[in-house]
């Protein structure tokens, strides 16, 4: 269910201008803010020195940038909200009236995420192309000559500061498996956040996430999941851990990741492909109100 959002100025004003006047404009919930998301460690890197070590902010305006867990008191009306990664919400009981009821996800969109063909290569000789389907042939396949990746094409990871030469993306026929493949692996970034320090105030933290392309499993492989690009759970953060959101039965992906899906503390399906293997990461907490005995 889409967030309820502040009635918006008249459609004239400059966006800039509009995001300011908002509170105005209703009855004081703050403006949407920029996304909590850094791609690839460079806007990391340009935003980082913009936010605040301290993220409890009173003034009579949204700050920005923001960033997941900051925490913003309205000057005018009294009001405390926190950032949830992409808004700002209520940081007291009433959150969970704002977010309203939980859209339950398509049975069968979770089922088709979930299924798998069959057990061997016997009843699948198509591999993993099923799995690929949403990808262009291009990515993996020349249109030309023997089978092999194109160096320039869009499987072949890009040079970067770190890794000015990266090797080539390649296949093993032996194996059946893919190495130096730039879908499966993470690009390394950092990610900024709030969370109280030891004063009970909000504090900036920053966490790297990101590395090494991961080992692919054999295209006839079955059951691979999120394990195929990433560790599942990721090892970054204490949030990853069996510790976090106890209250809730331990910490699932959709608690904070809005496109992925899973349980007990292991991602089970890509519910939503446009936000994955952007280059994005992309963190929209849920909260309620037993967040907020620690945020």
């Amino acid at each position: 269910m889409t967030p309820k959002t502040s009635p918006r100025p008249a459609a004239a004003l400059p966006a800039a201008i509009a995001a300011l006047l908002a509170l105005a404009a209703g009855c004081g919930q703050p403006a949407l803010a920029p996304a909590g998301k850094e791609a690839g460690g460079a806007l990391a890197a340009a935003r980082a020195p913009a936010l605040p070590a301290k993220g409890k902010l009173r003034q009579a305006s949204p700050p920005a940038p923001a960033a997941f867990g900051m925490v913003y008191v309205n000057t005018g009306s009294g009001k405390e909200w926190i950032h949830d990664g992409v808004q700002w919400v209520p940081h007291d009981a009433t959150v969970e009236a704002f977010y309203g009821p939980s859209s339950a996800r398509p049975a069968a969109l979770l089922a088709a995420a979930l299924a798998e063909p069959c057990t061997s290569y016997a009843c699948n000789p198509g591999g993993a192309h099923a799995r690929h389907a949403a990808i262009a042939c291009t990515a993996c396949h020349m249109s030309h000559g023997p089978s092999r990746f194109d160096p320039s094409g869009p499987a072949a990871i890009p040079p970067s500061a770190a890794n000015p030469f990266p090797p080539a993306p390649a296949f093993e026929p032996a194996t059946k498996t893919c190495s130096n493949v730039a879908c499966h692996g993470i690009p390394p970034g950092t990610f900024h956040y709030y969370f109280p320090g030891g004063d009970g105030e909000p504090e900036l933290r920053t966490v790297a996430y990101g590395g090494p392309v991961a080992a692919t499993p054999s295209w006839y492989a079955i059951g691979a999941g999120c394990a195929a690009c990433h560790a599942n759970p990721p090892p970054t953060g204490a949030w990853h851990g069996g510790g976090h959101a106890v209250a809730y039965g331990g910490a699932t992906c959709q608690m904070c990741h809005p496109g992925e899906t899973g349980a007990n503390n292991v991602g089970t399906a890509i519910v939503n492909a446009a936000l994955h293997r952007n280059g994005a990461v992309e963190v929209q907490a849920r909260f309620r109100t037993a967040c907020f005995a620690c945020h």
